[in-house]
């Protein structure tokens, strides 16, 4: 029996994972399989589930951790097992949280009932061409990303001087020499490059690929408008302390996609839907979490 084959999309905060999601969802050579997706979230919301390019394919929302770590494997095998059981599709496409740690997702599923079922084959790391040299030093997930995938696709080199984009080319030259690399705005990865057939060896990973118990997410449901002002004052409060917000809000004007990374902060219209749910995450590094939901919360009008 053919194995089913798994491309899993990894890349730290911000790097542009969904963008470039929905851009190969848009292939001609992906769009005419049969396609599941596992969309995993760290936040308890799935924001990026709903910004997913509406298709003909089964999505599984896996939120609350990395699908990297002990803590949700349970659940990832369940979803993995229903996939293979009921979907039967041609082709399973991950994308994990950006703050997942890769390890060895083999050893993750290395179950009777999945371990022959799919196999593994593309591993692409979006790297953020404005961002990572400041990422990367901090937070180990985001090198470990770059050292595990067979694919590097450099983003966003439109937001970098061509100099800056060169010289990061060369920093994941040395991190990775056996990875493929490519420069890209919006995702817009070259077609052959995520169909080839090609097999990589990959290096063994461990089991415990955890984020650090220092980082949290919290995610908020709105039922109401969100005060922009007071949101900023929170975003400016918290500093460096906070890594990453995105979420789908409505300031008055109707529903925008909101998102910051470091002190880049941006907003654009949410895509057309018949229902919206008003959300945000917002992931930290040593804030504690209670204290931090409250004022999410405080933010509705």
């Amino acid at each position: 029996m053919n194995k089913i084959p798994v491309i899993i999309i990894t890349g730290y905060l911000g790097a542009g994972k969904t963008t470039f999601l929905n851009h190969i969802l848009s292939l001609p050579s992906i769009a005419g399989k049969k396609l599941a997706l596992i969309i995993n979230e760290f936040g308890s919301l799935s924001v990026d589930g709903q910004l997913v390019r509406k298709g003909d394919y089964s999505k599984y929302d896996l939120n609350r951790g990395s699908i990297f770590c002990i803590c949700i494997k349970t659940d990832f095998i369940t979803t993995m097992t229903s996939i293979a059981e009921e979907v039967k599709p041609d082709l399973l496409i991950i994308e994990a949280t950006g703050v997942a740690d890769p390890c060895d997702l083999e050893q993750i599923v290395d179950v009777p009932t999945l371990k022959d079922t799919f196999e593994i084959s593309r591993e692409v790391c979006l790297i953020d061409a404005v961002n990572f040299t400041r990422t990367a030093p901090i937070m180990q997930a985001a090198q470990n990303q770059v050292l595990r995938a067979d694919i590097l696709v450099i983003n966003k080199t439109d937001l970098a001087s061509e100099k800056d984009v060169n010289r990061l080319s060369e920093i994941l030259q040395r991190m990775n020499p056996s990875a493929k690399q490519e420069k890209v705005v919006q995702g817009q990865i070259s077609e052959e490059l995520i169909i080839g057939s090609d097999k990589t060896s990959r290096k063994a990973g461990s089991l415990s690929c955890c984020p650090p118990e220092t980082l949290a997410a919290v995610s908020v449901r709105f039922n109401k408008q969100v005060d922009g002002a007071k949101l900023l004052s929170l975003v400016k409060e918290l500093g460096k302390n906070l890594l990453r917000a995105k979420g789908i809000i409505n300031f008055g004007d109707g529903p925008v996609i909101f998102e910051t990374i470091f002190e880049r902060i941006s907003e654009r219209p949410a895509p057309q839907a018949d229902k919206v749910d008003m959300m945000l995450t917002m992931i930290t590094l040593g804030i504690p979490k209670d204290n931090l939901r409250s004022k999410m919360e405080s933010l509705q009008i």
